[in-house]
């Protein structure tokens, strides 16, 4: 007996495409109409949030649409000014729901392509809103954030505050980078975190490591920079995620080549009459000491010198 194949989801057929679209557009329309109809005005929010609106007259917001400011954001303001109910506006407090919340800004900001992928990034996902980090009321067109980066960062992200005070790292602490140099807040992340596909982010800065190489190291065409590196702080001089290189190296090459254990015969050069022990051959903790083109070659498959 064959079995049906699984239908995930349905496909809305093609003739009804067009008659559908008509029919949202005219029900987001009358929806619109609807939610003007209801509308106080922002002087009429002025006359009980006088100190508010005194800040907001010098923002961006304002300056873009001053009669409409206050319910382009918090909706339609008649029930609230007749009740003088604050929940019977839209308000930006954490008891509102995080998408409704976003979804707000995103009604004008989303249009654009930095911001339209928002809902899909690291931050939407985990509940984060615009305005957990972003300032409306006082938003000017040169800064709209509640605080500067890495300060505002660091309110979430302690442990890569941590990092950034290690022995090596990138000079965000010093000014020299910022976070959004690497991190693009508003979007989906391809790797993890970090912006760009694999190691184009860091090749932005670090091109002599781009390429291409006729011998090629797996760990960078496949997994990218991280794999061996960690961004942000190391005790190890180039970043690795571990203090040695053949630590590290071992994680992939476990099986290292037979003569790498060698042992040879050493006399106490302060005893000679001592009896000769053996010594093991130390070189398997800096690979890198051989294997010094380890990015990529274009003259050794070994990756030597």
């Amino acid at each position: 007996m064959t079995s049906r194949p699984l239908r995930t989801r349905r496909q809305i057929p093609g003739w009804l495409v067009v008659p559908l679209t008509v029919w949202l557009v005219f029900v987001a329309g009358h929806v619109i109409a609807q939610d003007d109809e209801d509308r106080v005005g922002s002087d009429t929010c002025e006359a009980c949030h006088d100190e508010v609106a005194a800040a907001f007259k010098d923002s961006v917001h304002w300056h873009n649409d001053p009669e409409g400011s206050c319910e382009n954001c918090h909706g339609s303001g008649a029930a609230h000014a007749d009740e003088m109910d604050p929940t019977l506006i839209r308000r930006f407090v954490p008891e509102t729901a995080a998408n409704e919340r976003s979804a707000a800004c995103l009604s004008c900001h989303g249009r654009n392509s930095k911001h339209g992928t928002f809902t899909r990034s690291d931050h939407a996902l985990g509940s984060v809103v615009c305005n957990d980090c972003h300032k409306v009321h006082e938003a000017t067109l040169d800064s709209s954030l509640r605080k500067e980066s890495p300060a505002l960062c660091y309110e979430c992200h302690a442990p890569i505050r941590a990092q950034f005070s290690l022995n090596e790292r990138h000079p965000v602490n010093q000014g020299g980078l910022d976070c959004s140099d690497c991190h693009d807040v508003h979007a989906p992340s391809p790797r993890g975190t970090l912006a760009g596909f694999k190691q184009e982010m860091c090749l932005s800065c670090h091109n002599e490591y781009r390429g291409p190489w006729f011998f090629e190291h797996e760990a960078v065409t496949v997994e990218g920079c991280l794999s061996c590196h960690t961004p942000h702080g190391s005790a190890n001089r180039h970043l690795l995620t571990y203090q040695r290189a053949g630590d590290l190296c071992l994680q992939c090459h476990a099986e290292q080549p037979f003569f790498h254990d060698l042992t040879d015969t050493v006399v106490d050069p302060d005893n000679p009459t001592a009896p000769p022990r053996d010594g093991r051959f130390t070189g398997i903790n800096d690979c890198t000491r051989c294997h010094a083109e380890i990015h990529g070659s274009n003259n050794d498959a070994l990756f030597l010198n």
